[in-house]
């Protein structure tokens, strides 16, 4: 589909992903989601189906995730260069996250909720194609 192939659409489309997984991520590192509050289940799960919308349409659609995460040899599009750039700039800004989360869990004296901790998994993967997405 091309939807999310015009430049414009691809980085509104990265931006809207990101936003919706930190307020999934935010949501569920306070106390709450165990006050039971149903705004939050509501736009918690509406920040999900937004989040798959816009993982479907600029990610997977465009080929991002398959350039990031396989190596087919004679039909990669990368070149190694790119795709250590790309996984440089990713880890360290996911390193950078990670601490501030950790900091804030051990400074709060929480521990971290299972959404929260899924949402950082996924934000490991999709950063690598975020930085190619935002560079294309």
């Amino acid at each position: 589909m091309a939807l999310f192939n015009n430049r414009l659409r691809l980085r509104s489309g990265i931006v809207i992903n990101l936003v919706a997984l930190g307020f999934i991520i935010l949501s569920f590192t306070d106390k709450n989601y165990s006050r039971g509050k149903l705004w939050l289940i509501i736009t918690a799960i509406f920040a999900l189906l937004v989040l798959i919308y816009t993982y479907y349409y600029s990610f997977s659609q465009t080929g991002l995730w398959r350039e990031t995460h396989t190596i087919i040899p004679g039909k990669s599009q990368l070149t190694t260069g790119e795709r250590a750039r790309a996984l440089s700039f990713a880890y360290s800004v996911f390193t950078i996250i990670l601490i501030v989360f950790l900091l804030y869990q051990v400074l709060s004296k929480t521990i971290p909720h299972i959404a929260a901790v899924a949402g950082l998994i996924y934000l490991a993967h999709i950063l690598p194609a975020v930085y190619l997405g935002w560079k294309r």
